[in-house]
Order: structure tokens, then C-alpha cells, then sequence
């Protein structure tokens, strides 16, 4: 099972948002997040980096 974290670049700097994300939804400006126990997190941003290997997913704000 892939499950992954996800990280905001805000201001250059580099947080963790969500972990265990099971699935990645985009609609108009927002991503939401869904993880694992089907908790959704709302964020806006840009993804700018899959790594499926690695169970990372990087959003810019």
C-alpha cells in the first residue's frame, strides 16, 4: 500500500501537512487530501513534486 506525506513550501520554508494520504484530489484552486482513516485536508498551492518511491508529495503555496 503507497501512502504518503505531504509538505507546503511556504516562504521557502518546509512543512509537513498531512501523512498516510491515500488519495490526491485537485478542484479549481484547492488539493484536497485524503488520508488513510478518510480525513480530508484542504490546502491551496501548486504540486510541484510526485516522488512515489519516496511517499512524498510537494506542494508551493
Amino acid at each position: 500500500m503507497c501512502l504518503s506525506k505531504v509538505f507546503q513550501i511556504v516562504g521557502g520554508e518546509e512543512k509537513q501537512v498531512c501523512e498516510y494520504v491515500s488519495n490526491l484530489r485537485l478542484v479549481d484552486d484547492k488539493i484536497i487530501l485524503t488520508d488513510i482513516m478518510g480525513l480530508e485536508t484542504v490546502i491551496t498551492g501548486k504540486v510541484t513534486g510526485v516522488d512515489l518511491v519516496g511517499n512524498r508529495i510537494t506542494v508551493e503555496a
